[in-house]
């Protein structure tokens, strides 16, 4: 069922700020430790990364296996990290 649903899953459906929210986060986090759902993920996002919309020229992902899993080829690789007390807020 997941597969079937993750294969209609088009871009324009992650432009949804809600999205960014940490209640999805948090299901996302429990949801990732199954792997055949992770590998489902890593295929939509390499897609995404190959793929993307003609109207724009490129695509802009983020993500832990982002640079080294997803687009080891990446043009451009940004690393941002925060101070421990901004990574306890979040």
């Amino acid at each position: 069922m997941i597969k079937k649903e993750m294969n209609k899953l088009k871009t324009i459906d992650l432009t949804n700020k809600k999205l960014l929210s940490d209640k999805i986060g948090m299901i996302a986090s429990k949801i990732a430790k199954d792997k055949k759902i992770r590998d489902l993920v890593h295929k939509f996002q390499i897609k995404c990364a190959y793929n993307f919309p003609k109207k724009y020229n490129g695509s802009c992902l983020d993500g832990r296996d982002i640079t080294y899993k997803i687009v080891p080829d990446a043009e451009f690789k940004f690393f941002i990290t925060a101070s421990i007390k901004t990574r306890a807020v979040r």
